[in-house]
């Protein structure tokens, strides 16, 4: 992870440290990028959305693990794109800064006391629009390297699903009593169980970072996913 930080902090310093007549136009960060985060030494994929208006507003979308995210915070000044979004539902909020370099969108988004580095690749230039153009023929020496370039093609850009194993399972999580539970809010969704006269509920926010609970209710061993 430190090296692909490093990475992207020598990309970011080396855009920086010339400075063009005119930075690049907004819509040099619009569409939809395909990203990948370096969170612990685990690659997360996500999907990017950035659109703006006809009045010059932004908006946006952060697509991973099956939840959309809105942007806050957006801007685009001097080449520098910047946005804040939620870490999951209910999480920390994440600032991110970047910029596009070489056609990749490098940044860095930063939470409280976690840097976490990302890069991504531009998929479509609006939400709805074509994909990008698939391999033609001629990229290719024969039928089997052209069904090649199209499947990695496939993985590069289609893929949205977090890979298996990316979480760890948490297992006999230590509990507290609802009236303690200070972090939750009224409003906040659980999953709940109540088996052999006891209950257990389990924040949603907690169980997105993920893939599996394992736990007892009673006497009875239960598995708990989101």
């Amino acid at each position: 992870m430190r090296t692909l930080l490093l990475a992207v902090r020598a990309a970011l310093t080396a855009a920086c440290s010339t400075t063009p007549d005119e930075p690049p136009p907004a819509r040099s960060v619009l569409g939809v990028w395909h990203m990948e985060s370096d969170l612990q030494g685990r690659t997360i994929p996500a999907n990017l959305i950035l659109e703006k208006d006809e009045l010059g507003t932004f908006s946006g979308v952060w697509e991973s693990m099956g939840q959309e995210m809105d942007l806050g915070a957006i801007s685009y000044t001097d080449g520098v794109l910047r946005f804040e979004r939620a870490m999951g539902r209910g999480g920390a909020t994440l600032a991110f800064e970047g910029q596009v370099v070489d056609g990749a969108l490098q940044g860095v988004q930063r939470g409280e006391q976690m840097e976490i580095p990302c890069v991504g690749s531009r998929f479509r230039l609006d939400r709805d629009g074509p994909a990008e153009a698939a391999p033609s023929r001629g990229d290719a020496d024969s039928p089997e390297a052209y069904l090649a370039e199209l499947e990695a093609d496939y993985e590069r850009h289609a893929a949205r699903a977090v890979p298996r194993d990316s979480f760890e399972v948490l297992d006999n999580p230590s509990l507290v009593r609802g009236v303690d539970a200070a972090t939750l809010t009224e409003d906040e969704f659980v999953l709940g169980v109540f088996l052999d006269g006891e209950a257990r509920a389990y924040p949603i926010g907690a169980l997105g970072s993920s893939e599996l609970l394992n736990d007892v209710c009673g006497e009875t061993p239960i598995a708990a996913s989101w």
